[in-house]
C-alpha cells in the first residue's frame, strides 16, 4: 500500500480509514510529512478535528529541536510551501507521542558515532535543498509505502537497528499503546491519528493483527503540486 506517492499529479498522501467487525471505532490515519502546502495542513487540521478524539505527534526538547532543524533551516519557503504547523493539544486533542525525556533517553542509547553521522546527514540534506532542492526532488525523497515490514527492517539495520528504534520504533510503540487504550474505552465513535507517515504501516499492520481493523474508505491529500 502507498502512505505517500508522487506521481505528475504533486506528492499525495493517503487519508486511511478503517473499520472493524469487532470494533464499533472507525479510525482515520493521516499520514504526515514535515512540509507541504498550507492548504494541505489546513485540510488535514479541519478533517482531524472533526473526529471524537485525535492522537497527534510532538516530541519536545533539545534534541528533537536539534533532529528537526533540517526542516527550519531548508528554506523550503522559496518552493512555496512551509513546516508542519502542530495541532494545539487539550479538549478532545492529546499527545501521543514519546515525552522528550524517554525519547532522549532512547537517543542516548544510539552509538555515538552513528549519531554523529545522522546529524552530519541531516546537514548536508539542508544544503542540498537550499542549493539544489525542487519541488520534484523533495518529493521524490518523501515517498513512503507498507511493501517491508518494521520488523523486518529493523531486523536487516545491523548497526543502524538503535537508531532506527529511536526515531520510529519507539514511537511507533507509544503511538500503539495510546490507540490501544482508547479502544479499550470504547468511548470514542471515530478516532483521527495524524502522525509521520513512517509510522503508519505500524499503525496498519497492528490494527489488523489485534483489532480486525480493515481499510474501508481511502482518499487522496495532495500535500504539494508539482
Amino acid at each position: 500500500m502507498q502512505i505517500v506517492e508522487s506521481s505528475f499529479i504533486g506528492l499525495r498522501s493517503a487519508r486511511i480509514e478503517l473499520a472493524s467487525d469487532t470494533c464499533k471505532t472507525r479510525i482515520t490515519l493521516f499520514p504526515m510529512v514535515h512540509v507541504g502546502e498550507s492548504a494541505f495542513f489546513e485540510q488535514v487540521a479541519s478533517d482531524a478535528l472533526a473526529h471524537d478524539l485525535v492522537l497527534i505527534e510532538g516530541v519536545g526538547g533539545r534534541v528533537a529541536r536539534r533532529l528537526t532543524r533540517v526542516y527550519r533551516w531548508a528554506g523550503v519557503s522559496r518552493l512555496g510551501l512551509m513546516q508542519q504547523p502542530k495541532l494545539a493539544v487539550g479538549g478532545h486533542v492529546r499527545n501521543a507521542d514519546l515525552s522528550s525525556e524517554v525519547f532522549e533517553q532512547q537517543w542516548a542509547k544510539v552509538p555515538f558515532a552513528t549519531r554523529l553521522l545522522y546529524t552530519c546527514d541531516a546537514y548536508l540534506t539542508v544544503i542540498w535543498i537550499r542549493l539544489t532542492g525542487s519541488r520534484e526532488r523533495l518529493a521524490r525523497h518523501l515517498i513512503v509505502d507498507d511493501l517491508t515490514s518494521r520488523e523486518d527492517h529493523l531486523a536487516g539495520a545491523g548497526k543502524n537497528a538503535p537508531i532506527l528504534w529511536a526515531l520510529i520504533g519507539a514511537r511507533d510503540a507509544c503511538v500503539i499503546n495510546h490507540l490501544d487504550a482508547a479502544l479499550h474505552q470504547n468511548a470514542h465513535n471515530r478516532i483521527a491519528v495524524v502522525f509521520g507517515a513512517r509510522h503508519i504501516p505500524a499503525l496498519l499492520r497492528h490494527l489488523s493483527d489485534a483489532h480486525s481493523y480493515a481499510p474501508a474508505d481511502n482518499t487522496w491529500m495532495t500535500v504539494f503540486s508539482l
